[in-house]
């Protein structure tokens, strides 16, 4: 039978939680990254479009830009909702992060305990031998 440490379900539990909540704010992060190269690529577009244009073009320009500052719009109130999520996310991961690091400690102690109680059974029974040895040694000399 092999023995597992007191807390140890409790220590992987918060790890795997750990995990999960770590990869969660990595895959907002991605997002919030890949958003943000949108609204670079909208507003470069947008410059590029405004260079070189004609008088004659400028018309189509302004609904051109108007439908970009939609988009950007739209992209900028992702990037508003990304970082929400985020900061709840890295939230949820510190409080996970405290309670697997007190599971951590908690099991720590425990060992400790444990070795203490194990090193004075371990004294006791010693003692007890010695005790037994000189008790014959004194009988044997009778």
């Amino acid at each position: 039978m092999s023995h597992q440490p007191r807390f140890q379900s409790l220590v992987q539990l918060h790890e795997t939680r750990e995990r999960e909540a770590r990869r969660q704010v990595g895959e907002l992060e991605r997002q919030r990254y890949t958003v943000q190269l949108r609204i670079d690529a909208l507003l470069e577009e947008r410059l590029v479009a405004t260079n070189g244009t004609s008088v004659q073009a400028r018309e189509q320009l302004t609904r051109y830009w108007i439908h970009i500052d939609q988009q950007l719009v739209s992209v900028r109130a992702i990037i508003g909702q990304l970082d929400k999520d985020i900061e709840k996310s890295r939230r949820v991961l510190a409080e996970i992060h405290r309670a697997h690091a007190i599971f951590i400690k908690l099991q720590e102690q425990d060992a400790k305990h444990e070795r203490q109680r194990r090193e004075r059974q371990d004294a006791r029974r010693l003692e007890e031998f010695a005790s037994l040895q000189y008790i014959n040694r004194r009988e044997m000399h009778r």
